[in-house]
């Protein structure tokens, strides 16, 4: 993981050559650096650096211990992420105005796969990608399996495609049936690809295909609604679809729709991959 501070040049300026000023901005980022290598540590990862507004650390990609007591679901990589911008705005909480933030690039890799590529591909996500997203406070992600298989996200923090994916994320499927789900998903939406295309923005549209397309006992709770899991997709896929235009010019694809399709099939077998659930 690399992660770099945003909008920290606009508050230097700001800041000019006070030298009280600077000493006071200097103790910020030491504290804020030194806090983030003590959550990396507490997550179980490992810092290579921590100066300033700069990260660098090597990380689990999940960890087994819970978020609250009774949870089935453990800490992962987005969490740790969350954490460490939420970290940094807080300490940067006094220049709030220039909207300081952390951009992050991730190389998620099979453990043999040699590290220096991960690294550069994990500084070229930072620096070739999350730092040119409008608006900033973004991640940019592949996840590259043995098979040479690679897929991944981009999206800002604050975004819908964001919050919608962490809900997604962070639900556990406790039965068989909804894990079954975690591929049916994904198999019925790419045969649905040209019918996207044409609905994808429209949330209402969207609702009435998953409604119709999911229609089966396992898919359904004891109350013949769709279970939250589709429920979930439902309200990422317009999310993706509206979003993917700010940043469409770093993801693959000729066209908008095709973009778009492809960060939504990457962000549902990223949670297919923290589940364990093959695609």
């Amino acid at each position: 993981v690399y992660a770099d501070g945003d909008n920290v040049g606009s508050i230097l300026e700001e800041i000019g050559t006070d030298p009280e000023q600077i000493r006071t901005f200097s103790e910020k980022l030491t504290r804020f650096a030194a806090r983030a290598a003590l959550k990396i540590h507490r997550y179980g990862g490992a810092p290579v650096y921590a100066g300033g507004d700069d990260l660098l650390f090597f990380a689990p990609v999940s960890m087994m211990k819970a978020r609250q007591p009774g949870d089935k679901n453990g800490y992962h990589i987005f969490d740790l992420l969350e954490m460490l911008d939420r970290e940094f705005k807080n300490s940067m909480a006094d220049y709030r105005q220039h909207n300081p933030s952390l951009s992050f690039g991730v190389s998620i890799t099979y453990y043999a796969f040699p590290m220096g590529e991960s690294l550069e591909q994990a500084r070229y996500h930072l620096f070739g990608i999350a730092k040119k997203v409008p608006g900033k406070n973004a991640l940019a992600y592949t996840i590259q399996k043995h098979s040479g298989n690679q897929f991944g996200g981009i999206f800002n923090f604050h975004s819908q495609t964001y919050q919608h994916f962490k809900k997604i994320m962070n639900h556990d499927p406790d039965t068989e049936n909804e894990k079954e789900m975690l591929k049916s998903v994904v198999y019925k939406l790419r045969a649905s690809e040209g019918l996207l295309a044409h609905i994808g923005k429209e949330p209402q549209r969207v609702a009435n295909f998953m409604v119709n397309s999911f229609n089966e006992s396992i898919h359904l709770d004891d109350d013949g609604n769709l279970r939250p899991y589709l429920q979930w997709v439902g309200e990422l896929i317009p999310a993706v679809y509206t979003d993917v235009e700010k940043i469409q010019k770093h993801l693959q694809g000729s066209t908008a729709a095709e973009k778009s399709i492809h960060q939504l099939f990457g962000l549902l077998r990223t949670v297919s991959f923290l589940k364990g659930e093959e695609l």
